[in-house]
């Protein structure tokens, strides 16, 4: 099992992840910061997880629709960090771990979720 790294440590480096992505057309290049949000289709973002001890699993496939949801009766207990539209959460033992309720009363569709390695 892999430990957790400082917050301050991992900020940064998202902070720095955030900094190196590709521009592309009329987009400006991103802030070295991590507090406007993350681009986390990115590679350098998915070796991140993956050097954390995340591995990720998908739950919507194209045309399927939705078939899991943002509540603890979907989702596998464990430390987990959800894809939901536009936003990613933690949710640690099915206890949604947010600055906000983003699960629209349990009813918001997950697009997967990285799950840490036991």
């Amino acid at each position: 099992m892999h430990p957790a790294p400082p917050y301050k440590e991992v900020y940064a480096t998202l902070a720095e992840g955030n900094a190196s992505q590709k521009v592309r057309g009329t987009e400006k290049r991103r802030p070295k910061s991590a507090r406007n949000g993350i681009v986390t289709k990115s590679p350098w973002f998915h070796d991140y997880m993956t050097k954390l001890g995340f591995t990720w699993y998908p739950t919507m496939k194209v045309g399927q629709g939705c078939t899991t949801k943002l509540n603890a009766g979907d989702l596998p207990s464990g430390t987990l960090v959800v894809k939901v539209t536009k936003h990613v959460a933690a949710v640690i033992d099915g206890r949604l771990m947010d600055t906000h309720d983003c699960s629209r009363k349990g009813t918001r569709c997950v697009y997967g979720y990285w799950k840490k390695d036991e």
